[in-house]
Formats: C-alpha cells, sequence, structure tokens
C-alpha cells in the first residue's frame, strides 16, 4: 500500500474519532444533568479537541472535519518518508492542539483541561504510529 493512501486512510478514521465520542454520549444536555462537572467538562474538552470543527455543528462539522483530516494525512503522508520528518509533523501537530486548548480555556493556562490534553494527544498518535511503520530510516554513509 503506498504511503499516501495508507496516510489517508489513517487520518481519515482518525476525522471520525472525535464526532464518534460525541454521538456515543448523545444526547449531550442529557449526559450534562447524569455526569459530575469535571468528567462533563473532560468530555466536551476532549471532543472539541478531536473535532475542531464541531462549532460549525454536526451536519457542516462533520465533512469539514473530515476535509480537515484527509489534508492532513495528504500532508502527512507526503511529508513521512523518514521518521525524522514523521516527528517532526507530530510536534506541530501537538504544538497546534496544545494552542487549540489554550485557545478553548480563554488563554488562561490555569483552566486548560490536563488529562483531556493528555487523552488527545494520544489519539493523535495513533495515525503517525500507523505512519512510521511503513517510513524509512536514512542510513548513515
Amino acid at each position: 500500500m503506498s504511503r499516501i493512501l495508507k496516510s489517508l486512510l489513517a487520518f481519515s478514521a482518525a476525522g471520525l474519532v472525535g464526532p464518534a465520542i460525541w454521538l456515543a454520549a448523545w444526547p449531550p444536555a442529557r449526559l450534562a444533568d447524569v455526569l459530575p462537572r469535571p468528567v462533563w467538562f473532560f468530555y466536551t474538552h476532549l471532543v472539541e479537541m478531536l473535532w475542531p470543527v464541531s462549532m460549525m455543528g454536526p451536519w457542516i462539522g462533520l465533512p469539514a472535519n473530515l476535509v480537515l483530516f484527509i489534508a492532513l494525512g495528504l500532508t502527512v503522508g507526503w511529508l513521512a518518508r523518514t521518521r525524522t520528518r514523521l516527528a517532526i509533523t507530530y510536534a506541530v501537530i501537538t504544538v497546534l492542539v496544545f494552542l487549540m486548548a489554550l485557545w478553548q480555556a480563554g488563554f488562561a493556562l490555569a483552566r486548560v483541561d490536563g488529562f483531556a490534553l493528555a487523552v488527545a494527544l494520544l489519539l493523535y498518535a495513533i495515525p503517525f504510529w500507523v505512519m512510521i511503520r511503513g517510513s524509512v530510516t536514512p542510513r548513515s554513509a
């Protein structure tokens, strides 16, 4: 399987994780009444980190999220010729997700949900791990 196709499949599947978590607890308003407040905040922050375009609503946000992750998959597939490039790409994504979490917290570092951020970064790492198995490490001369 080609590197770009593998990347497209891995990142397309990753683009469905956030909406799947959101749908798993449907309807969200009722869940807010049942769960303790910290668990509810973890859930909403995690979904927002995994589904960055969720503010557009489910009917526009889901296709937009897939387009976003497909573009990310194409970029990673194109750049991921070596493990170093793949690691740098993941580091850039990590910084972007952290900045998004900071934005969600109103740019107050103390309000960032660290556990949701850690879980989101672990879930973002899965398609990169799929890609690292197919990347080539350059040989030293």
